[in-house]
């Protein structure tokens, strides 16, 4: 996740390592060590935004890459 944050595409949120956020959206991932397996949870407050739901095929990319 760290590639997504250094390209400024999520945010890192204190105090929880597996929770990101994004514009109105908070995205708690959890990917499995082999990199098979990826949960993405999204919590919006409001109406999601357009891109909201992109950022599992952000993931899902850079595991097929060798992330």
């Amino acid at each position: 996740m760290s590639s997504l944050v250094a390209t400024g595409l999520i945010k890192t949120v204190t105090g929880a390592s597996s929770r990101y956020a994004r514009g109105n959206a908070v995205f708690n991932i959890i990917c499995h060590k082999d990199g098979k397996y990826v949960r993405v949870d999204v919590i919006c407050f409001g109406a999601c935004v357009n891109d909201t739901f992109d950022i599992r095929s952000q993931i899902e990319k850079m595991l097929r890459n060798g992330w």
